[in-house]
């Protein structure tokens, strides 16, 4: 069984969603972030992962998050640690 998750977002995806200010996305969902510095670190990490899933987008010099594709990115990636012990 192949349990690998798409980690791209469609432009339909992108139109529904209104982008959000990191600083929101992360106290809507403090099950994925303890705190704005383990978002930061994770957005550093995985940037170009990040960036390709139509996860963030950066219209005026600062990055907004995509919450639908955000959240399935992070689950691609936090999938894919899991299966090789955490890496």
């Amino acid at each position: 069984m192949n349990l690998t998750l798409e980690a791209t977002a469609t432009p339909a995806v992108i139109a529904a969603e209104e982008p959000q200010r990191p600083a929101a996305f992360v106290d809507a969902n403090p099950w994925l972030f303890e705190s704005i510095h383990s978002y930061d670190w994770f957005v550093r990490m995985n940037y170009d992962e990040l960036v390709a899933g139509g996860a963030l987008i950066r219209p005026a010099g600062r990055n907004l998050v995509i919450p639908a594709a955000f959240k399935r990115v992070a689950m691609a990636i936090g999938q894919r640690r899991a299966t090789r012990g955490g890496s």
